[in-house]
């Protein structure tokens, strides 16, 4: 049966909008299947020499950003650590593989493309193989909110093991709009010799308590579609019932 194009206008009107949301880096690198194109700055996560205002960094060939399972590798030296099976060694959580410079920072960025508020931003980190003969990675986390950049602090990875790491904004939480930054920046501590592991970055939300109209709980969007579909299903069931003329 052919639905009546005013029914799929009021669907189009009644269906909240798909709206991506913060991913972490494990899974955006993942999602890219191997394929590590050269960045334009338009991409979910960049990753730059020096901080987020810096260069971008070109494909894994060219000393860049990817080749999951081998290399995340962020920045000059390429080669020191292979990956799992290799040098490195294999890491004990989900992460990606990355490498210090040999002197100032590098970086990932984050871009937001929606809103959301974030209770915590939660790091997974560890040094692996001969990762552990070195003195450790400064991690630093920034943020870009509303052109304001604001640094949390730093934490040390330094050793074999699986670790966490949280940055807390309150029971209130630290609100993202659209094209505001996280910036996760990578320092040698002196010496780059060693200094690779795998890390991952995951945030805690602050629940939506807002009243939508009487809801103690807000409908989520797969409750409404749901309900939008369900209308539409009924609609084209009184057409199919309507007794003939």
């Amino acid at each position: 049966m052919k639905v009546p194009s005013s029914i799929l206008f009021g669907l189009l009107l009644v269906a909240p909008a798909l709206r991506a949301d913060f991913v972490g880096i494990y899974d955006y690198m993942s999602s890219l299947g191997g394929t590590y194109a050269a960045q334009t700055g338009n991409e979910k996560w960049t990753f730059h020499h020096g901080d987020q205002n810096g260069a971008l960094m070109g494909t894994y060939a060219g000393s860049g950003y990817g080749n999951l399972g081998a290399y995340a590798q962020f920045s000059l030296p390429a080669g020191i650590g292979l990956g799992p099976g290799g040098s490195a060694g294999v890491n004990e959580a989900p992460g990606i593989f990355t490498h210090t410079a040999s002197s100032g920072f590098t970086s990932a960025v984050f871009h937001a493309d929606s809103a959301f508020v974030a209770e915590s931003i939660l790091f997974t980190s560890e040094l692996v193989g001969n990762g552990n003969q070195g003195n450790g990675i400064d991690l630093y986390l920034r943020t870009v909110v509303g052109g304001n950049v604001v640094d949390h602090g730093s934490f040390t990875m330094n050793n074999i093991t699986s670790a966490q790491h949280a940055f807390n904004f309150g029971s209130s939480g630290l609100t993202f709009g659209v094209g505001d930054e996280i910036v996760v920046l990578f320092n040698a501590r002196g010496s780059y010799l060693y200094d690779h592991g795998w890390w991952d970055i995951a945030l805690q939300k602050v629940p939506d308590t807002t009243d939508h109209g009487g809801n103690t709980v807000p409908e989520t969007t797969g409750t409404l579609t749901l309900m939008t579909l369900g209308f539409l299903g009924l609609v084209c069931l009184r057409r199919v019932r309507r007794p003939a003329v």
